[in-house]
């Protein structure tokens, strides 16, 4: 079942992580190699967005960097409940497109349910 839900979250998003605010640690829930395949599964949300930012093209990165901060994106998700930045990527194949990091504030009951899957209890 875990790996059907898996496969769901992929036809919508590319990389699904989880971020613990607590200890500023997150983890992969979610990851298709066919864009990231260097990512590593766990490490501090810093790790996590330069590892990303190496993949934005180099006159967005600035921007990125500055929108993808930890504590700007905290209090966006507290405020609005979710952030989004738009931004474009280059592929490890050369191929530029366009990537977008939603950023929300959901319970794993509610992330079950936004899957097509009940809590177990």
């Amino acid at each position: 079942m875990e790996d059907f839900s898996k496969s769901l979250l992929l036809r919508d998003y590319d990389a699904v992580f989880v971020f613990n605010r607590e200890n500023g640690q997150y983890h992969t829930l979610v990851l298709s190699k066919k864009l990231f395949n260097v990512v590593p599964s766990e490490g501090t949300y810093e790790e996590g967005m330069e590892v990303l930012a190496k993949y934005v093209l180099p006159e967005e990165r600035e921007f990125f960097r500055r929108h993808t901060e930890r504590d700007r994106i905290l209090k966006l998700v507290d405020s609005v409940e979710k952030a989004v930045v738009q931004y474009r990527i280059r592929r490890d194949d050369g191929f530029v497109c366009a990537g977008t990091s939603n950023f929300c504030r959901v319970t794993k009951s509610i992330f079950l349910r936004r899957c097509g899957m009940k809590p177990m209890r």
